[in-house]
């Protein structure tokens, strides 16, 4: 079995930052040499609308981000 990320989703590997619609990669990969590494380490992200590409969040910076901004 596949698994097929979600109408305007990708996978993409939080080693390398290869790309695939699917997280075996199976016929899907946009990068080539999506290998079993880039599947162990894949992050599903949504499409930014704003953006012509991909964006992925780290929660942790992104929290520390808005303690910071709290605390000016």
């Amino acid at each position: 079995m596949n698994e097929i990320a979600p109408e305007g989703q990708i996978y993409i590997c939080g080693a390398c930052g290869k790309r695939s619609k699917s997280l075996y990669g199976i016929d899907d990969a946009i990068d080539s040499g999506w290998d079993e590494s880039c599947m162990l380490n894949a992050v599903l992200v949504y499409k930014d609308k704003t953006l012509s590409g991909y964006q992925a969040v780290n929660i942790d910076k992104l929290d520390n981000l808005l303690r910071e901004l709290d605390n000016e």
